[in-house]
């Protein structure tokens, strides 16, 4: 909200000499006013609607489980690869790392299983990973896929309530 009333009181600083100069003060002010007025409406309907409180409670409902799980079912020392790295890291004190990766094109194109599959193989080829635990439908397709390669590269070894736990074959 800051940068509108700086760039409205600039404006209304400056003092054009010429016709189409004034023209151009008078759109930036009119701009300015319209881009703080639409500011302060979706401030107000944010509060008016607590969105604030929309997004907490949907990411608490799937991340509650696996923060419960991580806590009661792994070492302190373990490391975990988990969907909410940060989350599970915050909240269990586990070492953690991503599951996935995140880029640019996940914006146009989710990735398939087989994509999230080959990001997996990649975590647990550069980390000492103890567990893998996945919670979102692709990953957990991912994770199946992993398990049902010859080798396999994942064991299934646990459940928790949405979600699947499983143990890199080669520890």
């Amino acid at each position: 909200m800051i940068l509108p009333v700086l760039g409205a009181r600039e404006i209304i600083k400056w003092t054009p000499s010429t016709r189409t100069f004034r023209l151009a003060r008078t759109v930036g002010l009119s701009l300015t006013v319209a881009l703080a007025m639409g500011h302060a409406l979706y401030t107000a309907r944010g509060y008016r609607g607590r969105w604030w409180a929309s997004i907490p409670r949907a990411g608490a409902a799937n991340l509650r489980p696996l923060v419960l799980w991580a806590a009661q079912h792994t070492a302190p020392t373990d490391v975990l690869a988990v969907e909410a790295e940060s989350a599970v890291y915050l909240y269990t004190g586990r070492h953690t790392v991503p599951v996935h990766t995140f880029t640019v094109q996940q914006y146009f194109t989710p990735r398939t299983a087989e994509q999230e599959a080959d990001v997996i193989s990649g975590v647990l080829a550069h980390y000492h990973v103890d567990a893998v635990a996945v919670t979102t439908r692709t990953v957990r397709d991912a994770t199946k896929l992993l398990a049902t390669r010859t080798p396999p590269l994942l064991t299934p070894t646990d459940t928790f309530p949405g979600g699947i736990v499983l143990t890199p074959t080669h520890r």
